[in-house]
């Protein structure tokens, strides 16, 4: 059978892939050294082996987003191992992170305990888990991002100026903070940024900020059109996040430029979550 996966402005057919809950595996992997009849780390003490497993650096990998028919849900059950593994193995990296990722995107559930911290909300995740890894530069940038600070993006870049994630952080920072030229001359530095799916969107951020429509527009349909490949990107997504993000940015230039398409794309953004389009929406309302 074939999956329709719907990407927002287009839809992709792509062959069948099962999803977690029906093979049964972890979506961050599967241990059977972990628990013995789930995968999931739940039934009985981890072993040196099990913790050693569970800190290996491809563990925060979700394979399969790109396919699944329900990748929130992957996502979900991610969130959920990765609880489960820091309850066996407190000091796995890979796990706090997909704790952090996760959380940031949207998944899972809150309140809920973390190594008998109670935790509120997502920013909260990311904040313990950001201070059990000080050192960790995509955990740095989860918490750049979800605070949307100037100082907490150069930390994160700081520690390793190489990790894109935080280098498109950064610019995103930047151009919120109101220095869009900086923001440009950082992702122009970075050739390999455009492999981070949203980073057109941040680039069309900083464009419309300088007051460049047409440039604005044309760099926020690239990332409307986004087809996923969370497989080859460097962390687990979400594409509806993606365009939304993407609509939202070329609804406001559109309507910037007076466009009549600014609408359809402003709503589009509504529909998953921008409070920013809505607003807009409401305005132009408003004023007409």
């Amino acid at each position: 059978m074939a999956l329709i996966i719907s990407h927002g402005c287009r839809q992709t057919k792509r062959d069948d892939a099962s999803s977690p809950r029906e093979t049964g595996t972890a979506a961050s992997g599967a241990n059977p050294s972990l628990s013995p009849t789930d995968q999931r780390g739940s039934t009985r003490p981890a072993d040196a082996a099990a913790c050693q497993w569970a800190a290996s650096g491809e563990n925060y990998r979700v394979p399969g987003l790109d396919v699944v028919a329900d990748p929130r849900g992957r996502l979900d059950i991610a969130f959920h191992d990765a609880l489960e593994a820091l309850e066996a193995c407190p000091s796995a990296e890979p796990q706090w992170y997909l704790l952090a990722r996760t959380s940031e995107l949207g998944v899972g559930h809150f309140p809920i305990q973390v190594l008998g911290v109670e935790v509120s909300d997502a920013p909260q995740a990311v904040r313990l888990a950001t201070d059990r890894n000080p050192s960790s530069p995509r955990i740095r940038t989860v918490l750049a991002r979800i605070s949307g600070d100037v100082p907490a993006a150069l930390e994160a870049d700081a520690f390793d100026p190489a990790y894109v994630p935080a280098q498109v952080a950064l610019a995103s920072a930047l151009t919120a903070a109101g220095a869009a030229d900086e923001a440009l001359r950082k992702l122009a530095s970075f050739p390999r940024a455009d492999e981070i799916p949203g980073t057109h969107t941040v680039r069309a951020r900083a464009l419309l900020a300088q007051g460049k429509l047409s440039a604005a527009i044309t760099e926020a349909r690239r990332d409307c059109e986004f087809v996923s490949n969370w497989g080859q990107a460097p962390e687990p997504g979400l594409s509806e996040l993606v365009q939304r993000d993407a609509e939202e940015t070329l609804g406001l230039a559109l309507l910037a430029s007076h466009s009549r398409e600014a609408t359809r794309h402003l709503e589009r953004a509504a529909r998953h979550g921008s409070v920013k389009a809505a607003q807009s929406l409401l305005r132009d309302k408003v004023g007409q």
